[in-house]
């Protein structure tokens, strides 16, 4: 399913043929060129899982506005949070800095401050932050030769956010940590970014799950 510029819906399902959630996709950034793809995957999956690819052109995370795809589920999380998934795998094409990965972001507006870890094709684990609107985003490598299928998660404790990664979604290492000022309501996804232009990269999540205030969703 090829989606536009807008936030549109697609529905997830579990292991039981239920809907869990109408998660959605869209283009952050101006070019809107790039196209959204999201193809849901309904294999055998825990209840409460969302399992999804998400496809997108775009540019490297780094400047002071995003040109990526990013998914979402069906409404902001308020306050402390967190969100859980499972990388599958990174079909990231030929660029470098093609990279997808979990995100918690203030807006859908390209110079919205976020906070994010992903896999890249040439740099292995990087957090991207950006702490204030409009700022430009400095990665910070965490391990050059890791790659999917792994876990990574955010968490968010009032205005900290903290990234993890883990083998199997048990035991957790820490990526990074940062003080970022944040609206209390905010969107927690998935992004994946080409890194410069065609082709597009592809990244396969399984096991997406999100909580608020310790209740799951």
């Amino acid at each position: 399913m090829l989606l536009g510029a807008a936030h549109d819906p697609l529905v997830a399902k579990t292991n039981n043929g239920e809907s869990v959630a109408a998660w959605g996709a869209c283009n952050v950034g101006a070019n809107n060129d790039i196209g959204v793809q999201i193809q849901v995957d309904n294999s055998d999956d825990p209840a409460n899982a969302t399992s999804f690819i998400l496809g997108s052109a775009g540019a490297p995370i780094a400047n002071k506005a995003d040109n990526i795809g990013f998914a979402s589920g069906p409404a902001k999380l308020s306050g402390d949070c967190e969100i859980v998934v499972q990388v599958v795998k990174l079909s990231p094409g030929t660029q470098g800095w093609a990279a997808g990965g979990v995100m918690i972001r203030e807006n859908y507006g390209a110079g919205a401050k976020f906070f994010a870890v992903g896999y890249t094709r040439g740099h292995g684990i990087q957090s991207f932050v950006r702490s204030a609107n409009d700022a430009k985003v400095s990665p910070q490598e965490d391990c050059t030769d890791c790659k999917p299928p792994s876990w990574l998660k955010i968490v968010r404790r009032g205005n900290h956010f903290t990234s993890y990664k883990s083998r199997d979604g048990r035991a957790w290492l820490q990526v990074s940590e940062l003080d970022v000022t944040m609206k209390k309501a905010v969107w927690a996804g998935v992004f994946v970014t080409s890194g410069g232009g065609q082709p597009i990269a592809q990244v396969t999540i399984d096991h997406v799950m999100t909580k608020q205030a310790g209740v799951p969703h």
